[in-house]
């Protein structure tokens, strides 16, 4: 009789691997999960001459896996640049980030790391979107550089401290196109002084046109008298008077209502002249000591309004 020798049973090669596998992962580092949605927003704002304040919500998601998926707080870097340009001049941006769980709001330096400080959420932030980006522009920079089209890419990191892959970029590419505009400013009332029956009355007051582009400009002045006129008044008692602009090239007679062309000297740096240190245009008012005498009817303070219209041209 033939004896057939006995093999021992062998574990399928296939049940070992999974064995393995499932021990290895078991022993793994946990790994973190990290991602900011919406990762690309565009924007195209318009300058309004107020400061401009954008904003855009994230979901951040900041877990670490696979330890049943813990949510883990993240920081948040700002890369350069922060500025908005043409190429030439440059807005710079204060860039904020909110925690709207907490509330806690940050003001980002560029390429320097917060702490950890943020709320992370899970996949698909389920209670809903948890920061908020917030950049500022001023007014007082976006008048300080003239009319153009200022644009930047600006981007973020979000960072935890999980293994693996825990940190992703988001970016908002922006655009603000500044319109060329023109203002006046630095008004202050005129007093004439008081009549002494002899003596012409004249005052005068120093204001700031500005221009963005700093080209030319040209005026229109009216009075409140009939027609426009440029009248002092207390009642029906009327005292006719004259008034001239000076640019800084030499005073010129203004006609109620008529266009005054060609003014030149307008300020571009920023919207008040420097608060008025820079002041660039003359208002001047003049009454004759005869026109006095021979309109006033009555006794008492005269007075009168003027309405200035700058515009470009």
């Amino acid at each position: 009789m033939t004896t057939i020798p006995s093999v021992p049973a062998r574990t399928p090669p296939t049940a070992a691997l999974a064995a393995a596998l499932w021990l290895c992962l078991l022993a793994g580092p946990a790994l973190a999960v990290v991602d900011i949605t919406p990762r690309v927003t565009t924007a195209t704002l318009t300058w309004d001459g107020n400061d401009i304040v954008y904003t855009q919500d994230y979901c951040v998601e900041s877990t670490e896996e696979p330890q049943g998926g813990a949510i883990i707080d993240y920081r948040v870097t700002a890369e350069s640049p922060t500025s908005l340009t043409d190429g030439i001049e440059q807005i710079p941006a204060t860039i904020e980030w909110e925690d709207l769980q907490t509330g806690n709001v940050v003001e980002l330096d560029p390429d320097i790391a917060t702490g950890y400080d943020f709320t992370g959420a899970g996949a698909d932030c389920p209670g809903g979107n948890n920061a908020r980006i917030i950049l500022t522009f001023t007014q007082a920079d976006i008048s300080s550089v003239g009319p153009g089209v200022y644009d930047n890419r600006f981007s973020i990191e979000v960072e935890n401290q999980g293994r693996g892959r825990n940190s992703r970029d988001g970016r908002i590419d922006l655009d603000l196109t500044i319109e060329d505009s023109i203002r006046i400013s630095q008004l202050n009332d005129i007093d004439l002084g008081t009549f002494d029956g002899q003596t012409d009355l004249q005052g005068s007051d120093t204001l700031c046109v500005f221009r963005a582009s700093g080209e030319d400009y040209a005026l229109t002045i009216t009075g409140d008298g009939g027609g426009g006129d440029f009248i002092l008044a207390s009642n029906d008692s009327e005292i006719p008077v004259s008034v001239r602009w000076d640019d800084g090239t030499g005073a010129v007679e203004v006609n109620p209502g008529a266009l005054l062309a060609d003014r030149t000297n307008s300020f571009s740096a920023n919207q008040d002249c420097d608060g008025g240190a820079a002041n660039n245009a003359t208002l001047e008012v003049f009454a004759p000591a005869a026109d006095v005498q021979d309109n006033a009817t009555e006794l008492g303070p005269h007075v009168g309004v003027l309405t200035i219209m700058v515009e470009m041209q």
